[in-house]
């Protein structure tokens, strides 16, 4: 059994292009993360009308929480499969009879993760280059598996995994994918994971956006607090993240014309 698992916040789910896809062999889940009531309303609404499986948080409580959420409710065997969506994800209407043929050639895999783009190239799978992961080029991932990681999107996990590892509810948004697959390395090894290299998903992400300041600043806030907690827990250090958000900070301040990112940076500056 697949289950289809996406995390939304103030979007209707009616909208969304999951809910539009040729999906017989899923059972869709969708967890609310939006502050909104009224797009609340009409979320539970659509998913009664539907008979879609429908879970309210009750306000944005993270990532995190939401997806473990929904996977405790996930019966936790071999015969089920968790696929992670993100609320703007598009992928082809064959994509489970393509995932459910992988899984049989491969059993001893249990995350098996498509190649997702962007507009800079092959942002899934990531490479490894010291602390960091950065856009790679084509070729067999399998074969080093180990120098790369994975962002959720479209990422399907066999649900026997979520009895030893859980997503961390420490980080809010940013990096909850990376220290998934990190956790899942520590605890279970490298040998469970498969790139499923015929199959390509682009998803537009973008480091600096043209929000709003207001929206900017506030999603830059949550993106320093999970920086600097992922790469402590993992690197028992902040000297790559404070570089990194310094320069982040500096791109935005320079598109808004406002210093106040910075003045970010040196709240909780040292562990």
């Amino acid at each position: 059994m697949f289950y289809l698992v996406t995390v939304i916040y103030n979007e209707l789910i009616e909208s969304l292009t999951v809910v539009k896809k040729e999906i017989n062999n899923a059972t869709l889940f969708f967890v609310d993360n939006s502050t909104k009531k009224e797009i609340c309303m009409k979320n539970k609404l659509f998913c009664n009308e539907k008979g879609i499986n429908y879970i309210t948080m009750g306000g944005n409580k993270g990532l995190p929480m939401a997806y473990n959420r929904v996977i405790s409710i996930i019966p936790k065997n071999e015969d089920n499969w968790i696929i992670i969506c993100d609320q703007d994800t598009d992928f082809e209407n064959n994509l489970l009879d393509k995932y459910e043929k992988t899984i049989l050639l491969n059993p001893n895999k249990k995350i098996f993760c498509p190649v997702i783009r962007d507009i800079k190239g092959i942002m899934s799978p990531s490479k490894k280059m010291g602390k960091k992961y950065v856009h790679s080029k084509q070729k067999d991932f399998n074969k080093l598996i180990k120098n790369y990681s994975f962002i959720n999107s479209c990422m399907c996990i066999n649900s026997k995994i979520f009895n030893s590892v859980q997503y961390d509810e420490n980080l809010f948004l940013d990096l909850v994918d990376f220290d998934f697959i990190a956790t899942v390395r520590n605890i279970l090894g490298n040998d469970l994971f498969y790139v499923i290299q015929d199959t390509e998903i682009f998803q537009n992400f973008s480091g600096v956006t043209n929000n709003s300041y207001n929206s900017d600043f506030i999603r830059f806030q949550i993106f320093v607090k999970d920086m600097r907690y992922y790469h402590y827990k993992w690197h028992k250090t902040l000297f790559y993240a404070n570089l990194f958000l310094f320069l982040r900070a500096v791109k935005l301040s320079i598109l808004h014309r406002n210093l106040s990112f910075i003045s970010i940076l040196k709240k909780g500056k040292s562990k």
